[in-house]
């Protein structure tokens, strides 16, 4: 059958097995072929197993997405317990203190999310962009901050490296794997 012009052709979804004929389902526009029969001639399209390439790079993400959300379980965890006196402050108010443990214990719950998607890594593009997102966002408001007031200490330097740098690139890693399953 030749293309309809201007129409996008979508790939059909056949098994061919050993003495049968070929089975699937057509996508194609204005097809009337019978599903048995359809393009019978062409080669039966055939899901890739994935590759020890494939498993190597999926372990290789689990193990940066374990380590790196020792970052944010750590220092959430820390904050959570420690409060602002972490931070060497003992003059601020309970309110300060207790929305700086609140925000620790989303900074955990983000480390601890990162840390359940681990088993089933390669399917979970749609968590792990959103879990990214977040941890952007607040990268955002952290360098608006110093942009703000000027703090060049490691810590925030490290935490905005993390949270700009290190989170993105591992979602991009993670949609790549994702997209070889």
């Amino acid at each position: 059958m030749g293309a309809v012009p201007g129409a996008i052709k979508l790939a059909s979804l056949r098994l061919k097995w050993p003495d049968k004929p070929t089975l699937g389902i057509c996508f194609e526009p204005n097809c009337t072929c019978s599903i048995a029969t359809h393009h019978s001639s062409e080669r039966p399209i055939m899901p890739a197993k994935p590759t020890a390439t494939y498993y190597r790079e999926l372990r290789g993400l689990q193990i940066a997405v374990a380590i790196a959300g020792l970052v944010p379980v750590s220092a959430g965890l820390s904050g959570a317990l420690g409060g602002l006196a972490l931070m060497g402050t003992d003059a601020a108010s309970i309110p300060v203190d207790s929305h700086f443990r609140y925000l620790s214990g989303l900074l955990l719950g983000t480390g601890i999310a990162f840390w359940c998607m681990i088993p089933t890594l390669a399917s979970s593009t749609g968590p792990a962009r959103l879990l990214t997102f977040i941890v952007f966002i607040g990268g955002l408001a952290r360098l608006y901050g110093w942009l703000v007031h000027g703090d060049t200490s490691a810590v925030v330097a490290f935490a905005l490296v993390m949270e700009l740098i290190v989170t993105p690139g591992l979602c991009v890693w993670q949609g790549r794997v994702a997209a070889q399953r």
